[in-house]
């Protein structure tokens, strides 16, 4: 399972707040995230890919991939606001929460994942994907959340994506990071 301080990338926070946007130390830690999400992305592929085949009684199961270019970008967004957020509340560290909200907004958003192969189980992915990166990052298990995890996918795909409903929901799945949230 991928380490949550690794998908958090607690090295960005080590910069200077007035780091200037698309340096070359802020394109190598894009790529750090890049590889880090596309590790986590292999992951999750093959789970559900192995949940795929389990219903079909075996099998083949494929069509997801991963769009590497749209993900740098979405990686360099979370960037940007979360620099954003730092030189605006004058502070050197976002919680946990916060940058969980802004990982789930930009997987969300830019849906990196392509689906080429029309299945129920994959019209979600994205969703899925950038469920499961948020919550590793609070070190919330996804098994935790199995109950709920049908609910928080449609809410996320058909909801209102803003800063607010994002901080909740992760608050939600980590009560004890909403008690130190600013």
């Amino acid at each position: 399972m991928t380490d949550p301080k690794t998908l958090r990338g607690d090295d960005f926070f080590d910069a200077p707040a007035d780091e200037p946007i698309r340096s070359k130390e802020f394109l190598e830690k894009c790529d750090r995230r890049v590889e880090v999400f596309a590790k986590a992305f292999e992951e999750f592929r093959d789970r559900l890919y192995a949940r795929v085949r389990a219903k079909q009684g075996g099998g083949h199961a494929s069509g997801l991939h991963l769009n590497t270019a749209i993900l740098r970008y979405a990686v360099e967004r979370y960037f940007t606001d979360i620099d954003f957020e730092r030189k605006r509340h004058r502070c050197g560290l976002l919680n946990g929460y916060r940058q969980a909200a802004y990982t789930l907004k930009w997987l969300i958003r830019l849906r990196p994942i392509q689906i080429s192969l029309r299945h129920p189980d994959f019209l979600t992915a994205n969703e899925d994907f950038a469920l499961h990166a948020a919550i590793t990052m609070l070190g919330v298990k996804p098994e935790a959340l199995r109950s709920n995890w049908a609910y928080l996918a449609y809410a996320l795909r058909h909801g209102t994506l803003d800063e607010t409903l994002l901080m909740a929901l992760a608050a939600t799945l980590n009560p004890e990071l909403a008690k130190g949230a600013k």
